[in-house]
């Protein structure tokens, strides 16, 4: 699932709220703004300074994607909150030996730690984890909007798909953290 459908969700369930896509997707900027009658989009280099008024916002979403910590702080209010989505070192990892995607680095919970600290201070942390059973249209999804889409050859990735069987069951493992601002 792509952050759409968790700005979509966030904002089904809080219906007072306006929300923002930021990437710099075409293709993930058009689905953003059709999400949600309260979705907005606009094409940002996650690094440059959000064009967003400080202290303007009581949520921030972050799903599996790099993380601007100084400009999250200076864009929720002081009450706001961070929710912060990472994969675990075992998230897809049945594709990661089948197909030769990158894995995810066991260090990577306590980097995110690390480089919060100055800003923010955990509030809840949360391991999830759950089975599915993809297609070869999932697989290739899945495969190609992650770091692996850089490493490896598309049509060498297309042909190792083609090789599993499907449905194919592979665990989806990631951690969910809450952070508030100093």
């Amino acid at each position: 699932m792509s952050s759409v459908y968790y700005l979509a969700a966030v904002l089904k369930s809080l219906p007072a709220v306006v929300g923002l896509g930021l990437d710099t997707s075409p293709y993930a900027l058009r689905r953003a703004a059709r999400s949600h009658a309260r979705a907005g989009a606009a094409s940002w280099d996650i690094w440059q300074p959000f064009p967003v008024r400080s202290h303007a916002v009581d949520f921030v979403l972050n799903v599996f994607a790099p993380r601007n910590g100084p400009e999250f702080h200076r864009i929720l209010q002081p009450s706001g909150a961070l929710l912060i989505v990472t994969p675990a070192p075992q998230h897809l990892g049945e594709l990661q030996r089948h197909l030769g995607l990158l894995s995810v680095d066991p260090a990577k919970e306590e980097r995110l730690r690390r480089t919060l600290s100055a800003r923010f201070q955990p509030d809840h942390t949360e391991a999830l984890e759950y089975v599915m059973a993809l297609t070869a249209q999932d697989i290739e999804a899945l495969s190609f909007m992650g770091p692996t889409a850089r490493h490896i050859n598309p049509d060498v990735l297309r042909r190792r798909i083609a090789l599993l069987g499907t449905p194919f069951q592979a665990t989806a493992s990631f951690v969910v953290s809450v952070y508030r601002p100093r």
